[in-house]
């Protein structure tokens, strides 16, 4: 699903399930991502000002062939270049996902079960 440059200040997402979804570019300040499962989302330059991700997993997506089996790649989650002002992590398990510009703080880092961030650079 796409959402790019949506308007979407509040949304509740809370226990969905996302698949290579797009938010790029979309505003989605104080929106819910509570428990929901987010596979290789994009939320590059994405405005996230007071979400919460409180239990939400976001991880790569593992891309199967045709015929169901597995291929070895994944599709990373991003983060690239958004305002995580605020954002809430807690509990949240963030996994293969690419943090480059984006403005997480130490404290957001705590918040969530960090296990890979990609390409983190000044951040």
């Amino acid at each position: 699903m796409t959402f790019d440059k949506c308007n979407l200040e509040g949304a509740s997402f809370v226990r969905s399930e996302l698949f290579l979804s797009t938010f790029r570019d979309a505003k989605l300040a104080d929106a819910d991502f509570s428990f929901a499962r987010l596979h290789g989302t994009d939320f590059s330059k994405a405005h996230l000002a007071g979400v919460r991700f409180l239990k939400a997993r976001i991880e790569a997506a593992e891309i199967v062939g045709a015929d169901g089996k597995k291929t070895g790649r994944t599709y990373p989650a991003s983060f690239r270049s958004s305002d995580l002002t605020g954002a809430y992590f807690s509990g949240a398990v963030v996994d293969g996902v690419d943090m480059t510009g984006a403005n997480l703080t130490p404290e957001q880092r705590q918040q969530a079960d960090v296990r890979k961030l990609i390409d983190l650079g000044a951040s």
